[in-house]
């Protein structure tokens, strides 16, 4: 009976206590004051606080309400500890209430309890394999196992290019998985492009110097896209004179890799490049010439109508081509590629400055700044980064393009007593607002600048201090192009190098510089150097040169990554596109092997020894003795064959380059059919007179003389059987 009236007794002294603290005031002229004012925790870690509950406390009955960890009160200081904090959902409360008045006042303590995400995985949404440009997807972000999720952001990236930031609207406090979506139209850049997102804690001041942060993987995107010409689409009117070189291009970009189908004017072979070459014009290729670049998103036409100019004489004397070379002016930069020779040039002249910076003072006034300056750095740099309350700098780190303004503030300490404090820089100016320095600078002018914000103890002699990271930044000027120390075409399988040379950019460091073929990335290249002022740099690819290469685009593309704290599109310049022109030896687009051929006489013969090549092959012919047909074009026609036409043809395809062979063995039949046509109709008529001989002979002696119709009727008598009834 007793144990049982204990409890109730101590039960309602509970509830009591709970009304009493409950119904005190949070808006007192001396509340209760925690240090620090709000707590950030890892699930899992230690925690700890103390409440100064009054200034000016007497007979005043004071507490601390906590549903774990241990509290100890010395005077009116009350401390809370707990070793392990695994509840999701905390909120200490340091009291004090007057028992004479009746007045009550408290302070709650935020506890932020938080867990970094246990992995980040990426995907398109409802989609699997290629996808198509112009097509909407939907990205997928999904964050395992966070808490709370309203502190998490989630950025999503394609390569270094943030997209979008995303948040979420759950007030959960415990570990949940959430899902972030982003809804993109592909392009044809984006084909390789990497798509991906990075989920951050961010628990302000108060948290981890390093916010936790977790990626996820990578996904490369694969962009399937029509047909794309390179040349105009429209139909086009070429005129070219006899005996001269054609060459009709057809080259087309797509996803999967375009096939080529080209309709040629009527008794012509049809074509399946990208390129249509005639070494030498000759009246019967007028017409219209239509190709087509199709692949399994699309098709692209283009048609070209052909106009040859005849000659009224037999003597073509070549046209010769000059150069003009023109002289930029000094301390300007161009590259002029030129399409018709393939002729590569850069024209770069650069020049540099130099600034100086002039520093007067008075006599005595200088000698006084210095000494200042000499004792405040000594006292500084002595100063520990590592204490375990540190000043904290929000942002906690500044990404500032030149001549921009900038600002920071400086939380110095959680519990300042009489400390020395200050903040250190070389320009703008300084408020400080008790524990809070604000430093602003109007203009940003200065490339290397590390604010540092620190405190003292006079009384023991300890100091911390912390610095201000500050990435100051310029964009390039302008990124050039080239190909290093050549001019003119390039050779198939030679090696050459690359250069593009960015100029005045700020950091280097930060700069990285991607290599281009056409929509194709070829390689990643970043510099070494750790200057801080503007430079110019010089990278460099070396490649081997392909024939398919010829015609394509070669460009570079330069961006700073300034990371989270830097603009939402990095800067980005590109430098001009330089169009390769490769030459190349000929290559047969028939059988390079010997070739035997049977034709009939009288029939028609046509040998082709057509050839790829750049420059564009010539052609020679050799013939068997016996024949007079010279020509210099990719095919040889006979309209009747002869036995004289028959022997070894001899073809060679040569440019600069080199040249290739093939041979045809001719071998003609006699042609039998008439005589065979005459033998039958001979024969015919000899049949045709011996049976008429014998009929007449037959005739004559069997059929000739007198004759009874009755024979000859062969009329009888018939007997009718008659039936008796």
């Amino acid at each position: 009976m007793f144990s049982r009236l204990t409890f109730w007794l101590v039960s309602w002294i509970s509830l009591l206590c709970d009304f009493h603290v409950s119904s005190c005031g949070t808006n007192c002229s001396d509340a209760p004051v925690f240090s620090p004012s709000r707590l950030v925790v890892k699930h899992g870690d230690s925690a700890s606080a103390t409440c100064s509950v009054c200034r000016s406390c007497i007979n005043q009955i004071s507490g601390l309400e906590t549903s774990v960890g241990d509290v100890t009160e010395n005077g009116t200081v009350i401390s809370w500890n707990v070793t392990s904090l695994t509840q999701w959902t905390i909120t200490p409360m340091c009291y004090y209430s007057d028992p004479d008045t009746g007045d009550q006042c408290c302070t709650e303590l935020p506890v932020t309890v938080y867990k970094p995400p246990s992995s980040v995985s990426m995907a398109v949404f409802n989609h699997s394999g290629p996808l198509l440009e112009g097509g909407q997807y939907t990205l997928l972000c999904r964050v395992h196992d966070v808490a709370p999720v309203q502190n998490l952001a989630v950025t999503f990236y394609r390569g270094h290019t943030a997209l979008d930031l995303s948040r979420s609207n759950s007030d959960a406090h415990k570990p949940v998985n959430e899902n972030y979506t982003l809804n993109v139209t592909m392009r044809k850049e984006d084909d390789g492009a990497q798509f991906w997102c990075k989920a951050e804690l961010e628990l302000g001041p108060g948290g981890p110097q390093r916010p936790p942060v977790v990626t996820s993987q990578k996904i490369t995107a694969t962009v399937h896209y029509k047909p794309n010409l390179q040349v105009a689409s429209q139909s086009r009117d070429v005129t070219v004179t006899e005996g001269e070189a054609l060459r009709l291009s057809c080259l087309a970009d797509g996803n999967p890799h375009p096939s080529y189908t080209w309709t040629l004017p009527a008794s012509r072979s049809s074509r399946t490049s990208s390129d249509l070459s005639v070494a030498s014009v000759t009246p019967a290729h007028e017409g219209r010439y239509t190709c087509c670049a199709r692949n399994s998103v699309g098709a692209v036409n283009v048609t070209f109508t052909l106009t040859v100019q005849r000659l009224e004489r037999t003597t073509v004397t070549p046209s010769t081509t000059q150069t003009v070379t023109t002289a930029e002016p000094s301390g300007s930069s161009s590259f002029s590629p030129s399409l018709t020779s393939g002729v590569l040039a850069l024209l770069c002249t650069s020049s540099r400055c130099s600034h100086r910076l002039g520093i007067m003072f008075s006599c005595y006034g200088s000698l006084a700044v210095l000494l200042l300056s000499i004792v405040s750095d000594s006292h500084v740099s002595s100063c520990g980064t590592l204490c375990s309350d540190a000043p904290v700098f929000s942002p906690s780190r500044l990404v500032v393009k030149h001549g921009d303004s900038a600002s920071a503030t400086c939380s110095v300490c959680r519990s300042c007593i009489n400390q020395t404090s200050g903040l250190e820089r070389s320009v703008g100016t300084v408020t400080e607002n008790g524990t809070v320095i604000s430093w602003n600078v109007t203009s940003l002018t200065q490339w290397t600048i590390t604010p540092m914000c620190y405190y003292s103890d006079p009384d023991t002699g300890d100091q911390c201090c912390t610095e201000l990271p500050v990435t100051v930044y310029k964009p390039p000027s302008s990124v050039s192009m080239a190909v290093l120390n050549h001019s003119g075409p390039l050779l198939e399988g030679g090696q050459y190098t690359l250069l593009c040379r960015v100029h005045d950019v700020a950091p280097v460091q930060n700069l990285a510089v991607t290599f281009y073929r056409g929509h194709t990335a070829l390689d990643l290249s970043r510099s070494n150097s750790d200057a801080h002022k503007p430079v110019t740099e010089n990278y460099t690819l070396n490649v081997t040169m392909r024939k398919e290469d010829d015609g394509a685009q070669f460009w570079c593309k330069a961006e700073l990554e300034l990371g989270p704290g830097g603009p939402q599109r990095p800067p980005v310049v590109t430098s001009q596109k330089i169009t390769a022109t490769v030459h190349y030896e000929p290559r047969l687009e028939v059988s390079p092997h010997s070739t035997k051929l049977r034709v009939t006489e009288g029939a028609s013969l046509l040998l082709n020894c057509s050839a790829v090549g750049n420059p564009g092959p010539s052609y020679n012919w050799t013939v068997p003795e016996s024949q007079n047909r010279p020509t210099d074009s990719s095919s040889l026609s006979i309209q009747s064959v002869s036995s004289e036409d028959g022997g070894t043809y001899a073809c060679s395809a040569s440019n600069v380059l080199g040249s290739v062979h093939v041979t045809f063995h001719v071998e003609v039949r006699p042609n039998y059919t008439p005589y065979i046509i005459a033998a039958t109709v001979v024969a015919l008529i000899v049949v045709i007179v011996c049976v008429s001989v014998c009929y007449v002979n037959y005739y004559k002696h069997n059929r000739m003389g007198q004759y009874n119709m009755k024979d000859v009727f062969r009329l009888h008598k018939q007997l009718i059987p008659v039936t008796s009834t």
